[in-house]
């Protein structure tokens, strides 16, 4: 009995107690606690067809905020690695709905008949017959809503993904990161015309409006923002197949007019942001793009984002 005893406390005195895992327990993963869409289910006499809105749909959360139909957001990106806060790819999904193939423009990996992923070339012939298409995962916080977590605004709008990507090289440019800048999210009207017929879109856009003094002190605390955010990890993307979103909202087709009107305030803003984005393209000498969402993925875009990362960006191969 006594040898027990002093065994056992022999145990307890030379036990050291770890409470922490270097490399595991310092990280910190922002997890994904909501999902905004750019449009709706409708249910019609021919069934269910998806529709864009000229407005996000939203959670009850950010209802609560910004009202039914907001235009626009107000947002921060809590990583300065764009591929983690907008990664973007071409998906195929098979005939179960889960995905099946998905690649950058250039090289690609399918799931095989043994449910293996393969290597193989991208583009194929799914991409030629429009079953492949581009998919993006923009990851945003809204600060006025709640600093608990990410939205998640899946598109694949062939203006949005430009936007987005070209808004980022500008944020660089003048702060030296995205990180914890504040910014504007907004749905733009875009029409143009194809295959003889006019087509209105609401891509994605975003805009920083800080002062002169706000701008200097954002980039006066690049250093310090990038040194907190070091140890900040990203939860991945929810991929859900936009054909079988059981989350989305579904409108009766007689529903469908009120549906898409816009308050006279909120049509009146986003025609005047549109004709402010279309003179800011036109005097930078930019080329309009000729896609939109219902035509094949442009796949410049989705080479570009995988070519032009953050270490690239500082130098790094």
């Amino acid at each position: 009995m006594g040898e027990a005893l002093k065994l056992q406390d022999a145990r307890i005195s030379t036990f050291i107690p770890f409470h922490r895992i270097k490399g595991l327990s310092d990280r910190r993963r922002v997890p994904v606690i909501g999902r905004i869409k750019l449009g709706v289910r409708v249910n019609g006499k021919d069934g269910i067809y998806p529709k864009e809105t000229p407005y996000f749909v939203v959670p009850p959360e950010v209802e609560h905020v910004y009202g039914p139909k907001p235009t626009e957001l107000d947002i921060i990106f809590v990583s300065d690695d764009e591929t983690k806060m907008f990664p973007q790819a071409l998906k195929l999904y098979g005939e179960n709905q889960l995905l099946k193939c998905i690649g950058n423009g250039e090289q690609a990996s399918r799931l095989n008949e043994r449910f293996k992923w393969e290597p193989r070339a991208c583009t194929c012939e799914f991409f030629d017959q429009r079953k492949c298409r581009a998919r993006a995962n923009l990851m945003v916080m809204l600060p006025k809503v709640g600093t608990g977590g990410l939205y998640q605004i899946d598109t694949g709008n062939q203006d949005s993904i430009p936007n987005i990507n070209s808004y980022f090289e500008f944020l660089y440019m003048t702060f030296g990161r995205i990180a914890n800048i504040p910014l504007k999210l907004r749905r733009v009207p875009l029409t143009r015309r194809r295959e003889n017929r006019s087509e209105t879109h609401y891509p994605l856009v975003l805009r920083y409006e800080g002062t002169l003094e706000e701008s200097k002190q954002l980039k006066q605390e690049t250093a310090t923002i990038l040194k907190k955010l070091k140890s900040i990890e990203i939860q991945d993307p929810l991929d859900i197949n936009p054909a079988a979103d059981t989350d989305a909202k579904i409108v009766a087709e007689e529903d469908l007019p009120e549906v898409m009107t816009l308050s006279s305030t909120q049509a009146t803003n986003t025609t005047a942001t549109a004709q402010e984005v279309q003179q800011t393209e036109k005097d930078l000498g930019q080329p309009s793009q000729s896609t939109t969402e219902g035509s094949p993925a442009d796949t410049t875009s989705i080479r570009s984002s995988s070519t032009h990362t953050t270490r690239e960006r500082n130098g790094k191969p």
